[in-house]
């Protein structure tokens, strides 16, 4: 039983981890997204 417990407590550390370490993936992206529509937005408004 308490084997058991162990082993599953591990595993919701390892998936926690890996949640983490999507949702940093996702943030890093957004942020890649936003610097080039800002960069997008920026050449279209110097446009005459």
């Amino acid at each position: 039983q308490l084997a058991t417990q162990k082993a599953e407590q591990e595993l919701l550390k390892e998936e926690v981890k890996n949640l983490t370490e999507s949702q940093h993936h996702v943030i890093q992206t957004q942020e890649d997204m936003n610097s080039k529509l800002e960069a997008i937005l920026a050449f279209m408004s110097k446009k005459p």
